[in-house]
């Protein structure tokens, strides 16, 4: 090992072996040690280079309890801290996988003896040494096994050593009182009000350096994960390279600029937030313009008109702009997926693929072009939006003025402005109703209208739902109704079919639902009511979306290629709340959407590779099956869960997510796929669960080094399960897809232990 990467610990061993035998104070020590007791102990520093394993300290620890047997020192080590032991040996077996020498362990172990020979020489103090080593021992958890994976780390090594000294510190400082108070006054308590707070203050530092350590660990982990990871893709790139000498490459397109990709149409009854939209401005447009990257969150309740000032804001000022943004960032993939519309718009990459070579190439672009850029991201909260997401794809600086646009229901602590948008005052509220409704009206209905802004308090969201009652009326119009009859007036206005559409759009993504994958040659009879079989069904369908778009509780967009779905957040989990008091409503609905994502979801691969050719369109359906997932998992009371999707989760939360490094979210699929397949009593060594579990530990074992060891138990399980299906196959049945499901676990087993 190198001498400097040793020299750390070889400082911190000399400072602590001074300050032992200060602490001791060694012949004063031993003499009065052996006047008192009669037993001639002898406390000394020497001691503990006897101590280089824990058999060495157990046999001096024996002997210790026999010469004081009549203070129960037996009884206490056995039951205060015999079970915290294990934790000592893997922390000294972990100074020795950093040191690579002698001596270090020996210290913790001889220190350990003294301070416990200490607590010997007045019984009144034995108990509250014991119970101090053993809080001391509740925070120490297992090192070895990440020192095993990497025993030549330098930043492991250094934050090992911080919790030696810290470790050290703890045995010294009850040595020293323990001295002090030996000489002093025997009979006073161990646990004075500064000695506590010493203590204290030390097993502070201790628990710092343990997190330091740990998040070191997690750090090289990491590191050596994108390692690997890189020096797959650089094999697929060589792979990909040959290929293309053979397929010719489909050419970039050449961007047009201003350049927009804004597929949201402007609302012309935009109402009463022009201030908003001018704070807005100058938040991303400061005087003291500079070429780092600026933003802005717009933050309030759901209803309340953020992504309306947004996107007004990007129609208002389009001619200050050359490149306007519409990014979705509500999932992962949606993100990404915005990501490959803008890096096709800007003619930097080809096809429906994007990977990160790819996002790094918008990246580049967004920070070298110069351009006047303004993006608009749509994100639910901080844990879904925090900057170390974000900066993946958003450069901190640019040559150009680059700005973003967050909107967001709570503020996000790395925008540099924070707008918050609050609703409708009574009097532009009713501005909003009277301008939409565009009937001739008298002071009466103005204070009407302000009335009913003020009654559903002020949210756009829920005034527009009114506004429909209002043109019914005409001249004569009222709204008498009470807000929480909003939800039951739309609905009881639209057709049977319509309102069963509705209900399974409450479990798919909000933001995006392509009519293609609706209107369809369904298989399942559950879908026949969205059958694209003839003309009759089409004109049947877009009756549907008629009544949903009247009601003002599905929007229909348009784009050059394709025309989609929207509704609002808000509106949706209402409805998820309507439905949680219908469960028979609520499950048709459930399984409807699922059937509806199993048929557009393409099959795993039998052997469980991944298949870069169908991640266009998993990434297209991802985020509805993310959105099916989570309407499941806050149903109250609890959905009941079916094979399909079970299925569905299964093949979706496979080696395609992990392959693209969607790792969370493929471990988040794939438990939820494994606990339907035990609510549906599926045995424990059926194949789909050996897929599930193989997956899981691969993708857990890529999370942090702290999911490495249930990383590796996942493995073995996928052992067994793979194991026992191979050998229910009747014999001279099996095939090589059958051998090769068998060899998959037992590789990446090997595989993790031998890094």
């Amino acid at each position: 090992m190198n001498t400097r990467a040793i020299s750390p610990w070889k400082d911190a061993r000399a400072r602590k072996q001074s300050a032992l035998a200060t602490a001791l104070n060694r012949e004063a020590l031993r003499k009065r040690t052996k006047n008192q007791s009669g037993l001639g102990i002898l406390l000394d520093v020497e001691i503990v280079t006897r101590m280089e394993s824990f058999e060495a300290f157990e046999a001096h620890l024996n002997s210790t309890c026999q010469q004081f047997t009549q203070c129960g020192i037996s009884k206490l080590v056995g039951d205060k801290l015999y079970p915290y032991f294990d934790h000592i040996k893997s922390f000294t077996n972990a100074i020795s996988a950093c040191t690579q020498a002698q001596g270090y362990a020996s210290l913790c172990w001889g220190t350990l003896l003294i301070v416990i020979q200490c607590g010997c020489m007045v019984t009144e103090l034995l108990q509250t040494t014991v119970e101090q080593l053993s809080e001391l021992y509740q925070a120490m958890p297992m090192f070895v096994e990440d020192l095993e994976l990497y025993p030549k780390d330098e930043r492991l090594r250094r934050a090992m050593c911080d919790i030696f000294e810290d470790f050290l510190d703890y045995y010294i400082q009850i040595i020293r009182y323990l001295r002090k108070n030996y000489f002093v006054n025997v009979f006073r308590t161990l646990v004075t009000p500064s000695l506590k707070h010493e203590l204290g203050n030390t097993r502070k530092k201790l628990a710092n350096h343990i997190e330091n350590f740990h998040k070191s660990a997690d750090l090289v982990h990491r590191r050596k994960t994108e390692e690997n990871h890189a020096e797959n893709k650089a094999y697929h790139a060589v792979t990909l390279a040959k290929i293309e000498t053979i397929i010719p490459v489909e050419e970039l397109s050449t961007p047009k600029f201003p350049l927009n990709t804004v597929n949201l149409h402007r609302n012309m009854t935009f109402t009463g937030q022009d201030s908003k939209l001018t704070s807005l401005h100058q938040c991303i447009n400061p005087a003291d313009a500079s070429t780092r990257s600026k933003s802005c969150t717009l933050y309030g309740i759901g209803g309340v008109g953020k992504t309306q000032i947004a996107l007004e804001y990007t129609y208002k000022y389009r001619e200050q702009y050359e490149c306007i943004f519409w990014l979705r960032a509500a999932q992962n993939i949606e993100l990404l997926n915005s990501y490959g519309t803008m890096g096709r718009k800007l003619g930097l990459i080809s096809g429906n693929d994007i990977d990160q070579p790819a996002v790094e190439k918008i990246q580049g672009w967004l920070e070298k072009s110069g351009k006047d850029v303004v993006a608009q991201m749509q994100i639910e909260n901080e844990a879904h939006g925090d900057w170390g997401s974000v900066s993946k794809f958003w450069p901190m600086s640019s040559e150009g003025n680059l700005s973003i646009i967050v909107t967001a229901q709570d503020e996000i602590s790395w925008t540099d402005s924070k707008l918050r948008i609050e609703p409708l005052p009574p009097d532009l509220g009713s501005r909003l109703l009277l301008r939409q409704l565009d009937i001739k009206c008298d002071d009466e209905d103005r204070e009407l209208a302000k009335e009913i802004s003020h009654c559903v308090g002020g949210l756009p969201l829920w005034l527009n739902q009114i506004l429909e009652e209002g043109k019914n009326k005409g001249d004569n119009w009222r709204y008498e109704r009470a807000i929480s009859a909003v939800f039951d007036d739309a609905l009881r206005k639209l057709p049977r079919d319509a309102e069963e559409l509705l209900y399974m759009l409450t479990f798919l993504n909000p933001d995006e639902t392509n009519e293609e994958m609706l209107l369809s040659n369904h298989a399942s009879d559950k879908l026949a009511f969205l059958r694209d079989t003839d003309d009759k069904n089409r004109a049947r369908y877009l009756r549907m979306i008629q009544a949903l778009s009247i009601s003002q509780l599905v929007h229909r967009e348009t784009s050059a290629h394709k025309s989609y779905l929207t509704t609002h957040r808000s509106l949706q989990e209402g409805l998820m709340q309507k439905l949680n008091k219908d469960t028979e409503t609520r499950q048709t609905a459930f399984e409807r959407a699922t059937i509806l994502l199993r048929e557009n979801f393409p099959s795993s691969s039998r052997i469980q590779q991944a298949d870069p050719e169908k991640w266009p369109l998993i990434g297209k359906v991802l985020p509805h099956v993310l959105s099916l997932l989570s309407a499941f998992e806050r149903a109250e009371p609890c959905i009941i869960r079916t094979m399909t999707f079970a299925e569905l989760l299964a093949d979706v939360g496979g080696m395609n997510m992990f392959d693209r490094g969607f790792v969370k979210d493929a471990q988040t699929i794939l438990q939820a796929a494994e606990s339907t397949l035990d609510d549906l009593h599926e045995p424990k060594h059926s194949r789909l669960r050996g897929d599930i579990v193989i997956v899981l530990g691969l993708v857990t074992d890529h999370i942090g080094i702290t999911e490495r060891l249930e990383g590796l138990d996942l493995r073995l399980r996928a052992k067994e399960i793979r194991e026992k299906c191979f050998s229910d196959i009747a014999a001279g049945q099996a095939t090589i897809d059958d051998e090769i499901l068998l060899l998959i676990p037992i590789r990446t087993w090997l595989a993790v232990y031998s890094t």
